[in-house]
């Protein structure tokens, strides 16, 4: 599967460069991200849990798709609420205490990874974007209010919250 992604990436950017002044990442058929070719100028593109890309500034930007499956959560969980628990903004108590304590060692260390998170939350394009930050790493979480079994997660470092903003606004 990860070859797969690499061939792909590598298409998309060959692709890109010939014809059109942007290059599609798709995480799935439900999320991609466009971003503009001339930024990928001697970039690397990875594979490690998903499509990841090492600008040549040394800034990068992974995706990953998340399931109830891949987090091994129960099919009557709300996925659209994973970003509210694991940044701390919802309370867990209503939660079985197993998926209590996921989301409390998942909202800890994103407070120890992006300490202090400056979290912002907005709606674009119909999506809820939530977005935890330090002085030059993010993670976002994107949800299509209309896709119940996937959200995106998004993670960077050397971009600031504004640029992740304005990169993330058209996914």
């Amino acid at each position: 599967m990860k070859k797969n992604i690499i061939f792909l990436l590598c298409y998309m950017f060959m692709a890109g460069c010939a014809s059109t002044k942007i290059t599609t990442i798709i995480y799935s058929g439900s999320f991609k991200l466009d971003l503009p070719t001339n930024n990928l100028a001697k970039a690397k593109i990875l594979s490690i849990d998903g499509p990841s890309i090492k600008f040549s500034n040394n800034s990068t930007i992974s995706g990953l798709i998340i399931t109830k499956e891949l987090e091994s959560l129960p099919l009557s969980f709300n996925l659209h609420d994973y970003p509210s628990y694991s940044l701390g903004l919802k309370s867990t108590k209503k939660l079985p205490e197993i998926f209590q304590n996921k989301f409390l060692r998942s909202s800890d260390e994103i407070k120890k990874t992006y300490k202090p998170p400056q979290v912002f939350t907005d709606i674009n394009n119909g999506k809820d974007i939530y977005i935890a930050c330090n002085n030059d790493s993010c993670i976002e979480f994107i949800v299509n209010k209309d896709i119940a079994d996937q959200i995106l997660m998004i993670t960077t470092s050397g971009f600031t919250q504004k640029q992740l903003i304005e990169l993330t606004k058209g996914i």
